[in-house]
């Protein structure tokens, strides 16, 4: 079963929302639609740097090799991470806009908060 980590792709999510001026839902979708085309076209698809910009070719490649039922799994764990950012919304906001952090802690706080605990390593 082929899978995409939507956890990781948090702060882009979040980077994509802001730039664009867009609720977190729409960013979703916006970032869900940068995968599928291959390449981030959406402002602040890039704008948090090569640490934490996903690699849009070889995601598309990934959705591109999936089943119908693959791809159903894709979406199913989409909407899981969906959930799970719009449940912690208000703390991934605070995370989000704390610059007394660095860009690393708070891109790494927003993924440990959106993981479930059983996936964590």
């Amino acid at each position: 079963m082929k899978k995409i980590n939507w956890n990781e792709l948090t702060p882009v999510c979040y980077s994509i929302a802001k730039h664009e001026d867009k609720d977190i839902g729409v960013a979703a979708d916006m970032l869900a639609a940068n995968i599928r085309a291959g390449n981030g076209v959406h402002a602040g698809s890039y704008a948090l740097g090569p640490k934490y910009t996903p690699d849009y070719r070889a995601l598309k490649a990934l959705w591109d090799d999936c089943t119908d039922e693959e791809r159903q799994g894709l979406s199913h764990d989409f909407n899981d991470w969906l959930q799970a950012m719009r449940d912690h919304y208000k703390e991934l906001c605070e995370i989000w806009t704390d610059e007394h952090k660095s860009l690393n802690l708070r891109c790494r706080l927003m993924v440990e908060l959106v993981t479930p605990d059983d996936t964590i390593k």
